[in-house]
């Protein structure tokens, strides 16, 4: 149990009765317990100093007194009816380097019973389909009760940073989920202020990847016997090279699926001996 990871402040209200200890501790989550306090209503920049003052005739026995860390990605939090009834229904998972930076933020709008909401960054996709585009940030989120065996019946807005290399306005990014067999794109917003997409009407978790979709530029330049066309692909997305001779009528003559970002050359050599037109079609879902 971890005496620095902050509690779930209604835990307390829940019923223990008839839980194993097992059962009991588990919904800690991985906290020791105890009261909590916040602070930041008193403007205080600093404490040094906590005094302990019990209620005429009647006592307090304290062990010790604790400031709790933020919980980072990789780490798991406890939520349940109980903190949507009482207004407190948002979850952050903050960067393990910076802990002054949300990477998951979790506003819950439903839940069934209480929860344990665990994180993790994800950097392993041999597991999953190939991800169209460059991945930007990725993680995955799993919600299963604590307590009972009833699934987890959610909905909620789910904030995922974009990664600290990303500083576009949003528009070149695509958000997709697993779904158990592929990925499928979900509509988004983006708040730039955060670098953070926002996925709202979420109800149930799995991997989510956000992946940055950058048009590539096709160059022509003459050779010998024909053309050289050259691109820089969107990684593990259809290119289709197409040709035509009065922008009408076009035919594919070349596809590629590249899994990276090394340029692709393509060599027409039966090019159409008065004029021709290329253009290059993306396929991404």
């Amino acid at each position: 149990m971890n005496p620095t990871k902050p509690l779930n402040p209604l835990l307390y209200t829940n019923n223990f009765a008839g839980q194993t200890i097992a059962g009991a501790l588990d919904r800690f989550a991985g906290a020791m317990g105890g009261t909590g306090y916040s602070l930041q209503g008193t403007g205080l920049p600093w404490i040094q100093y906590v005094r302990f003052q019990p209620g005429a005739s009647s006592y307090t026995v304290v062990d010790a007194v604790a400031a709790v860390n933020p919980v980072v990605v990789g780490d798991a939090l406890a939520i349940g009816p109980d903190n949507l009834a009482a207004g407190v229904g948002s979850l952050a998972f903050q960067s393990a380097n910076d802990c002054r930076q949300n990477q998951i933020a979790i506003n819950f709008v439903s839940v069934n019973e209480l929860a344990k909401i665990s994180t993790v960054n994800l950097n392993d996709f041999s597991s999953f389909a190939p991800v169209p585009g460059s991945v930007s940030g990725a993680y995955q989120i799993q919600a299963r009760p604590l307590g009972g065996a009833n699934p987890v019946v959610f909905a909620a807005t789910v904030g995922l940073r974009a990664g600290n290399a990303y500083s576009g306005a949003g528009n070149d990014l695509r958000v997709f989920q697993w779904g158990g067999t592929n990925w499928s794109t979900v509509p988004f917003s983006f708040n730039a202020g955060n670098n953070e997409v926002q996925v709202a009407g979420v109800t149930n978790f799995s991997a989510f990847v956000i992946s940055q979709v950058v048009p590539p530029s096709l160059s022509v330049a003459a050779g010998a016997g024909g053309f050289a066309m050259q691109f820089v692909p969107v990684p593990n997305c259809m290119h289709i090279l197409e040709r035509s001779s009065d922008l009408v009528t076009w035919t594919p003559i070349s596809t590629n699926t590249p899994a990276g970002l090394a340029p692709v050359i393509v060599q027409d050599n039966s090019a159409p001996a008065d004029q021709a037109f290329y253009r290059l079609v993306v396929e991404t879902p």
